[in-house]
C-alpha cells in the first residue's frame, strides 16, 4: 500500500494507526491523538519497508501501557521500518513508555524537532536500529 496520506484526524483510545507488513510511503500528519494506550503509530513486521513521514501531530494525555506487545508500545513505534522521518510532533503528558522508539531492526530514520513535555524517563529510544539521526528534540525543555 504505497503513498497514502492520513491527516487532520482525531484519534482516541487503542492503537490509532497500525502499519503491519511491507508498506511504503505513508504520510501521517496534523492529527490529534488522545489516550492511544497501545500506541499512536505502530509499525510491525515491516520487512525493511518504510519511508513514512510522521509530522506535525499532537499526542496528548495518553496513558500508554505494555499489554504484552513486543517491542514495548509507545507513541510512535518504528519497529523494523526503514527510512522514516519523525519530525515536529508534540507529545504532552503521555506516561510510562517512550514517546518514540526505533528498532530492533530497520533504521536510517530521522527523529528531529519533536517537543516532548510533561513526561518522565527516557522518551526517545533507538535500539538496534543503525544509521539514525536523532537531533534537536526537546524533552521537558532540555535539548537532546
Amino acid at each position: 500500500m504505497p503513498d497514502i496520506t492520513i491527516g487532520s484526524n482525531y484519534f482516541c483510545h487503542g492503537t490509532s494507526i497500525r502499519l503491519e507488513g511491507p508498506c511504503n510511503g505513508f504520510v501521517i500528519s496534523d492529527n490529534i491523538v488522545r489516550n492511544a494506550h497501545v500506541g499512536f503509530v505502530v509499525i510491525r513486521n515491516a520487512q525493511g519497508s518504510g519511508a513514512h513521514s510522521i509530522t506535525g501531530n499532537v499526542v496528548r494525555q495518553s496513558v500508554w501501557r505494555d499489554e504484552g506487545h513486543e517491542p514495548p508500545v509507545g507513541g510512535i513505534v518504528l519497529g523494523d521500518g526503514t527510512g522514516c522521518n519523525v519530525v515536529g510532533n508534540l507529545f504532552d503528558n503521555a506516561l510510562s513508555r517512550p514517546a518514540i522508539t526505533a528498532g530492533p531492526g530497520g533504521g536510517k530514520h530521522i527523529i528531529s524537532s519533536n517537543n516532548i513535555v510533561n513526561m518522565d524517563g527516557e522518551q526517545i529510544l533507538v535500539k538496534d536500529a543503525p544509521d539514525c539521526l536523532v537531533s534537536e528534540n526537546l524533552i521537558n525543555g532540555t535539548r537532546c
